[in-house]
């Protein structure tokens, strides 16, 4: 008030700092409203990690009066880093466990991209370059090129989801995300018929590689395109993803909301909770 109101002490401020701090187009009131909405969104991002405390990730709510959970990832854009840092600051505020691995994974997560594909800069870019560097070194290719280059023949197909997760919505059997890695004893460590191994072979014969590409198709006993059962009433379905300490196969619960952005994924167990309470990651223990 003393100089005038936002405006002026906002000009008398560039004026004593000089023209490295001014911006003709911004006003103080400009800067108020964008520094307001900042601390809205990671005073939400707090308020969501207190109504969970700290028992899901910082990227899922659960469902209210259902079970089940929400995965935002998906579409919390820019406002990802909101919900992690919110998650931290509830972390450090109630002396819970802040584990710098996850927190560095979180933070990958957050600048990755399309979970789906994991084509962002941490996750497809530099992985893809690690890996092709560690399986010209070793002349065979590594498990990570192989899944790398699969993740790029898939984005091909990522349209194809669309059917996947209408289908899967139908028929439970063909519900959750699929098993990629070779379940075959030997694949991985198959020889030619002259007894040796190379790159290009690996990346040629790979059933990894085949099955991280196909993964977005439809998952039908008709056709079997990932690996597939043999036995049961869900002979021809894809083998899925569970957790140990999960009944339910990931991606399992309505599918078909994968593609409206806001996926329902199967509710935590007690001791998933509890895992993620301490900064955790389950499919890591």
């Amino acid at each position: 008030m003393v100089t005038g109101g936002l405006n002026k002490f906002d000009e008398v401020t560039n004026q004593s700092l000089g023209r490295a701090f001014s911006d003709n187009y911004k006003t103080g009131t400009d800067r108020l409203a964008r520094q307001l909405t900042g601390a809205s969104l990671l005073a939400g991002g707090v308020y969501a990690a207190a109504a969970k405390e700290g028992e899901l990730d910082f990227d899922r709510i659960s469902k209210l009066q259902k079970e089940g959970e929400t995965d935002l990832s998906r579409i919390a854009g820019p406002w990802a880093m909101n919900l992690l840092l919110g998650d931290l600051i509830y972390r450090y505020m109630n002396d819970l466990p802040m584990n710098k691995t996850t927190t560095a994974e979180n933070v990958a997560e957050v600048l990755g991209g399309i979970p789906d594909l994991r084509t962002g800069a941490f996750s497809l870019e530099f992985p893809l370059v690690r890996e092709l560097y560690k399986s010209i070194e070793q002349n065979e290719a590594t498990d990570g090129l192989e899944k790398q280059l699969g993740n790029i023949i898939a984005t091909f197909s990522y349209p194809a989801t669309i059917a996947r997760d209408a289908y899967a919505q139908i028929n439970f059997d063909s519900a959750g995300n699929a098993y990629t890695r070779p379940m075959l004893p030997g694949e991985k460590n198959a020889v030619s018929t002259f007894g040796e191994r190379n790159l290009l072979q690996d990346v040629m014969n790979s059933e990894l590689l085949k099955n991280q590409a196909s993964r977005f198709l439809v998952d039908s006993n008709m056709f079997s395109y990932n690996q597939s059962r043999s036995a049961s009433h869900k002979k021809g379905y894809d083998f899925k993803i569970y957790s140990i300490f999960n009944p339910n196969a990931t991606s399992s619960y309505n599918p078909i909301t994968r593609q409206f952005g806001a996926q329902e994924e199967p509710p935590s167990t007690a001791l998933q909770k509890e895992i993620t309470k301490l900064n955790l990651k389950d499919y890591k223990l």
